[in-house]
């Protein structure tokens, strides 16, 4: 709509609402129908037009995971109900016996992983037959279209510029140079059982028919799995027959790894499973009798000894497993553990056991491991049970692993010392004593008043101007010096996410707290964990720079020198620390520039952009003014 104005759109129920809306299209993706909808009316930027909506956001390709729980006020902003909103947010779904990462696909639970967030990826030939954005297309491990059958192109051929969803002129044209991209030409995928491939596909696809189609080829033995876990089955098998018995990931993540899963061994994954159990004995009598030089009996099954132990395979199917390869177990000595197995705590079981190994203890090599006496073994498993991993506590409480460290030096919960501390890499921590610090924070909520404008504590705590003290804010919320009120929304979260406070409360204690020096782990090496919470940023940012070089990853340990690590955070200040040091909430980087501050490096992934940190300290003083 040429020369409106995002203020001039009417509201619908306290909800902004476009002028016009577009129909979703069967199988189309939210994403898409928010692209071809904001193009419909002349408007080149995503993000403004999701203010309408109440969805302040830099990122709008974050919209079907962050705002998914916001389905009214997005359907109000489209002109659609709220369900076509909901079936294309894809909810996360809770599957038990499996680890909480799924996500519903159009009626189908499949793994989050496997969704593509940033990238714009199409099909030259299916956006000349409907231009628009095919939910399937958002799915890393289909390298290709499974409507016209080419290769997916996720760069713009004509101006080669990356495609992502932060502006639109329509999902037909590249929003960097606007040239149609249905005139591009790719290639056509080869694959020698498109049978298999097509099955595969079905079993998620968008349209109820071809799910229910797929799920009668299953075979009679596995008929009782739905289509979510016959397709992580067949991406399972995909994956195994892919990779060697050494491969570092077990099971795929990232979009490079999933590229090498080639159609073909997709096709694989699916005749298996369309033949099962015939094809299974199979391809286990080969791959166990393709290494016979291996010494070790699990390596010569390769990665299908892996699979008995993959937590996102239906339990049914893996005990499908196990009972047709009763012959091969058999013939090749390999045990399978149970799930009632741990390892090595079942060896303290053992009457006359007079050792148990355990693994490294802390100054050892991972090689060096120590003997433990009988007498301390016969205690282990209970005291296993009775302990937590730090990683662990600060997943639970929403806080860095390093302030996990901090919170127990100040007595709020306690540690685990001895042998028993030795079954995990860093630190152990006696799990009831952090109950138990949960258990009071969670009892300090009061009743939220309707006039109490809260915000939950994490968000809170990033709009500080300084790191958050957590030790001061816990203890002032366990004496009740700071009030604390219930968070709404579902499921389970983060105790720091969990706890709305009002933000001029918590300034004003952190303002009378003293501040809390970061503290810098023992050792020549930390974890990217580790590196994260000493520099102020997410794991995932501490991994793009290792992949930039910025910081050298021992490939070996796959961990970082500590002299490094403080190296860079005397050198650098990333957006975050400038905001806060700031006070302001705005473009950062439009700020130094006005004050002559050019950014040192840019991070690929992201864009996230690094500062000088003496330069940054000078220019300051006259920022500061300028944001007040």
């Amino acid at each position: 709509m040429p020369g409106s104005t995002l203020q001039s759109f009417e509201t619908v129920e306290g909800c902004g609402t476009l002028p016009w809306s577009r129909s979703p299209i069967p199988g189309e993706s939210i994403m898409g129908l928010l692209a071809r909808t904001v193009a419909h009316h002349g408007i080149d930027r995503i993000a403004p037009v999701l203010r309408i909506a109440g969805i302040d956001t830099l990122f709008p390709e974050a919209l079907p995971t962050t705002h998914r729980k916001k389905a009214k006020a997005i359907a109000a902003l489209l002109g659609t109900t709220p369900d076509e909103v909901k079936l294309r947010c894809h909810q996360p779904i809770d599957v038990p016996g499996r680890p909480n990462s799924f996500m519903n696909f159009f009626g189908t639970p499949i793994r989050e992983h496997y969704r593509e967030a940033r990238r714009r990826r199409f099909s030259p030939a299916s956006l000349a037959t409907s231009p628009h954005h095919r939910a399937l297309w958002d799915l890393k491990v289909f390298s290709f279209c499974p409507e016209s059958r080419e290769t997916l192109i996720s760069a713009c051929p004509h101006c080669d510029a990356k495609l992502g969803w932060r502006w639109t002129v329509g999902i037909a044209s590249c929003e960097h140079c606007g040239e149609d991209l249905r005139d591009a030409s790719t290639s056509k995928v080869e694959c020698v059982d498109w049978e298999a491939l097509d099955f595969l596909v079905d079993l998620i696809h968008p349209d109820p028919a071809r799910r229910t189609r797929a799920h009668r080829s299953l075979p009679h033995p596995l008929s009782g799995l739905d289509n979510g876990e016959a397709f992580e089955a067949c991406m399972a098998l995909a994956c195994a027959s892919t990779f060697a018995s050494d491969a570092p990931e077990k099971r795929l993540v990232r979009s490079t790894g999933f590229a090498a899963v080639t159609p073909d061994a997709l096709a694989w994954g699916g005749r298996t499973i369309l033949e099962w159990p015939t094809s299974f004995q199979a391809w286990a009598g080969v791959a166990g009798l393709a290494r016979p030089d291996q010494g070790i009996l699990k390596r010569r099954l390769g990665m299908l000894a892996r699979l008995f132990a993959d937590p996102y395979l239906a339990p049914a199917f893996r005990e499908q497993m196990r009972r047709e390869l009763g012959i091969e177990i058999f013939r090749f000595g390999l045990k399978l553990r149970r799930p009632h197995v741990r390892r090595p705590s079942d060896k303290g079981r053992v009457a006359g056991e007079p050792y148990v190994r355990q693994s490294a203890a802390p100054g050892r090599s991972s090689l060096e491991k120590p003997p433990i006496p009988k007498r301390g073994a016969a205690k282990l498993p209970v005291v296993r049970r009775a302990k937590i991993g730090r990683n662990k506590i600060a997943m639970q409480l929403g806080v860095d692993c390093l302030t996990v460290a901090r919170l127990a030096d100040a007595g709020l919960f306690s540690r685990v010392d001895g042998a028993s501390a030795w079954s995990k890499a860093g630190e152990a921590y006696d799990r009831s004593s952090v109950d138990a610090f949960v258990m009071r924070a969670r009892g300090a909520i009061r009743a939220n008043p309707e006039s109490c404008d809260a915000v939950p504590l994490a968000i809170a705590a990033r709009r500080l101007p300084t790191a958050a003290p957590w030790v001061g804010i816990f203890r002032a919320i366990l004496v009740g010096a700071l009030e604390v009120y219930p968070c709404d929304g579902e499921g389970e979260r983060a105790l720091t996410s969990a706890l709305n406070v009002v933000e001029w409360r918590l300034r004003d204690l952190v303002s009378s707290v003293p501040p809390e020096v970061v503290l810098t782990p023992k050792g020549q090496h930390v974890s990217l964990r580790e590196a994260a919470a000493m520099i102020g940023v997410t794991v995932s940012i501490v991994q793009s720079m290792v992949e930039d070089g910025l910081l050298i990853n021992d490939p070996a340990t796959r961990r970082l020198r500590t002299a490094d690590v403080i190296a860079f955070r005397s050198a650098f200040i990333l957006s975050g620390e400038v905001a806060r040091l700031l006070g302001y909430s705005g473009s950062v980087r439009e700020v130094l520039f006005h004050q002559g501050v050019s950014p040192a490096a840019t991070l690929q992934r992201g864009e996230i952009a690094l500062w000088r940190r003496e330069q940054v300290e000078v220019a300051i003083g006259p920022a500061r003014q300028r944001c007040a």
